[in-house]
């Protein structure tokens, strides 16, 4: 179901064959503004948009197409002002912002065990058998909030300013382990199924101690 990129050639059960991997790096930014004053000049409203994003779909190189581990990041904000000349010497301004970023390393089909065979081809090159290469998942996502108001005076000498604001933080981190390690003595004991050893990940805080998905 799984097939390397390549296919060895070659007798018996071993064969060598060369892949690149691959140095694929993305990036995409956005950026968009608004801003409108009317004819009385005494309001300004404004609007921006921001969006930057950077994606790796092999960090971590697998010669299994389905396994390579991707890496990508993204954070996106928007605000909205409105400033108002009350009288000569008088501004309020109001702002309301918004903000959030992504951060994922995550491994395709996590649900799958890690197999890892410790015979080498001719004592030198490592046998991979299909899997994920990483031990882990990162996921760290936030968002954040802020509304502020802000009224200056402008005086003969002087300039007086009073305001107040709020903000909130949000943060989300998921940080799992891939369930289950499976090691085989050689190739061959990998072809009949028998173990070398098996390794999980159990949860202590669960009473039946089941493995952790």
């Amino acid at each position: 179901r799984y097939r390397p990129q390549a296919t060895p050639s070659g007798p018996g059960d071993y064969g060598l064959v060369s892949i690149a991997p691959p140095a694929d790096f993305y990036r995409n930014n956005s950026f968009a503004r608004f801003d409108y004053v009317p004819r009385q000049g005494s309001d300004r409203i404004f609007a921006r948009f921001l969006r930057d994003g950077t994606n790796e779909p092999d960090l971590i190189f697998s010669p299994y197409r389905d396994f390579s581990t991707p890496f990508q990041q993204s954070a996106v904000s928007a605000a909205l002002g409105w400033s108002r000349s009350i009288r000569a010497g008088v501004l309020n301004t109001a702002r309301l912002g918004w903000s959030g970023d992504l951060t994922r390393f995550e491994s395709r089909h996590g649900e799958l065990p890690q197999l890892v065979d410790y015979d080498k081809i001719e004592q030198i090159y490592p046998v991979i058998l299909p899997g994920t290469p990483s031990e882990y998942n990162y996921r760290s996502s936030g968002s954040n909030w802020e509304l502020s108001d802000q009224l200056s005076i402008t005086g003969n000498r002087h300039i007086f300013t009073a305001g107040g604001s709020y903000y909130q933080r949000n943060l989300n981190l998921n940080l799992g382990y891939i369930p289950q390690v499976l090691s085989f003595p050689s190739l061959q004991d990998f072809a009949l199924g028998q173990i070398d050893l098996l390794a999980t990940v159990v949860d202590r805080t669960v009473g039946n101690n089941e493995p952790v998905n």
